[in-house]
């Protein structure tokens, strides 16, 4: 596809991402203290941020990876974007409000409050482990189309993204992340939306024709409701995964937290949260549909320029091929802001996890603000100049290696975060050491449970990995299991919690 880009659509992309790097210098002069540079001043309306999460969120590979799905396969995954209400639903009326009333910096400081300071480290070492794998496999991924789409090689690519996202970024703070990400999420959604209708026009029977082909060939399927399986990825089990996966990223991940701690009322808060909802299942909605689309137009148009490619290539090559030019470039330029979207988030928010969890808790207290606005900084570019050199050694290694990093991660050592909040807000006997034998068990069983399910044990130990169920449910027992086992434990050893808990439950609010 490299000699299909025309210099107007290039223009278009330049042009783009020139006006996002202004923002930098733009907002960096109102950043006066670390609560600036990272919160804003708590000052940002709802409908803003709600606007930046939901840019965060959809990420490039709502872009490529669901339309790639559904053009390969089918909607199986479509249900389970539903679900995102309900964990939406629990941030709103549960986990929004205490954080706000407690005034705090990160997710993570009220775990030290409730449980103790190794309830934060390990929660805030859990998150930056995984973003620092997230931001290199989303910043090698977008790469490739655009490999493919420019000529530009891949590691020119990664270093000019990283250093677009990392400028406005580290100059301007969250508030130049949030007003980036609207501006993004505009382009994103209105790149989007050019393809359909294209799609449409171009097909001899138009809609309808999307809808009989997707449908005699099966690509509306979403599953079998009537089964439930553990040990296989049926209906329920992905639909019970992704409450517990949309719980854990709307309620306990700092990216979402920083958000709606920075808005400057609890409505507002609110109606940050739904407006967020109510633009991401749309979104994923049409980027699935529009997979389809893709699929019928080039069964009934055939090209053999589709023919080798991959799923996820698919719609590059459908938007340089059909979509006139100019109007290519500004889909391409929103493919470009939705990657730079999640990973300026990415960045914002780990680099306020290290600064506040970490080097302002453990290494350098009481110090003034223009210090610790200044470490954020640092911390900001660290941590763009780490996700370059994370997506470089994707590409250079052509490994899978931080993606099963990532997995690990995420999975090891935040698997049952959610259940340890729940814990926090919903008990008051659990005390700290029953918390923490809890999750030690439940690091252990997860690890145990991954040895077994992998290449290795599944080869040597069969029986054993047989009797496990599927992967998608580790999220949903390991939250489930450290809250049970907790308060079993507190129960049986006739533990109680000693401190104050004035605002850290909902019994004490």
């Amino acid at each position: 596809m490299d000699d299909l880009l025309r210099w107007p659509d290039l223009v278009v992309i330049i042009i783009s991402m020139a006006g996002i790097l202004a923002l930098g210098p733009i907002f960096a002069r109102k950043n006066k203290s670390s609560e600036n540079y990272f919160l804003a001043g708590r000052s940002l309306p709802g409908w803003l941020v709600g606007f930046s999460l939901m840019a965060t969120i959809i990420s490039s590979m709502t872009f490529l990876a669901t339309p790639g799905y559904t053009y390969g396969n089918n909607w199986i995954y479509m249900p389970t974007h539903f679900t995102y209400l309900i964990a939406s639903l629990l941030a709103i009326f549960l986990f929004m409000p205490f954080f706000r009333k407690g005034h705090v910096n990160s997710a993570y400081e009220y775990l030290e409050r409730r449980f103790g300071p190794w309830a934060r480290y390990y929660a805030g070492a859990g998150f930056i482990l995984f973003q620092i794998s997230k931001a290199g496999i989303v910043l090698y991924a977008v790469s490739l189309p655009f490999e493919a789409m420019t000529g530009l090689s891949i590691p020119w690519f990664i270093l000019i993204l990283g250093f677009v996202v990392g400028f406005y970024t580290i100059a301007g703070g969250l508030e130049a992340v949030i007003w980036a990400d609207f501006i993004q999420s505009i382009i994103m959604i209105g790149g989007g939306l050019v393809c359909l209708p294209i799609i449409i026009m171009k097909l001899p029977g138009g809609f309808s024709q999307i809808i009989e082909v997707g449908k005699a060939d099966g690509k509306f399927f979403m599953g079998d409701p009537s089964s439930f399986d553990i040990y296989q990825r049926t209906f329920w089990v992905m639909i019970l995964n992704h409450i517990f996966w949309y719980s854990h990223l709307m309620c306990t991940d700092q990216m979402a937290v920083q958000r709606y701690t920075a808005i400057k009322s609890d409505k507002q808060a609110r109606r940050g949260i739904l407006v967020t909802v109510f633009t991401t299942i749309p979104i994923w909605v049409y980027f699935t549909f529009l997979g389809t689309a893709v699929y019928v137009f080039y069964k009934v148009v055939p090209s053999a320029g589709i023919k080798d490619m991959l799923a996820e290539q698919a719609l590059p090559y459908f938007i340089l091929t059909q979509l006139p030019v100019g109007v290519a470039g500004l889909v391409i330029a929103g493919l470009a802001a939705a990657a730079m979207s999640t990973l300026s988030s990415i960045v914002s928010a780990t680099a306020q996890t290290m600064t506040t969890d970490f080097y302002r808790r453990i290494f350098v207290k009481d110090r003034d603000e223009t210090h610790y606005l200044k470490a954020g900084r640092i911390s900001s570019f660290a941590f763009t100049a780490i996700s370059v050199l994370a997506a470089l050694i994707i590409h250079w290694t052509r490994t899978s290696a931080l993606v099963d990093i990532q997995q690990m991660c995420i999975t090891i050592l935040s698997g049952g975060l959610l259940g340890l909040f729940l814990l926090g807000f919903l008990t008051k006997r659990v005390d700290n050491f029953s918390a923490f034998i809890a999750t030690v068990i439940t690091i252990i069983s997860v690890v145990t449970w991954l040895f077994f399910k992998s290449d290795y044990g599944v080869e040597n130990f069969p029986g054993v990995a047989a009797k496990i169920p599927d992967n998608f449910m580790i999220n949903v027992l390991s939250n489930t299991f450290i809250f049970a086992f907790a308060y079993l434990f507190s129960v049986i050893f006739k533990r109680t919690c000693k401190k104050k808990l004035e605002n850290l439950t909902i019994w004490t609010s």
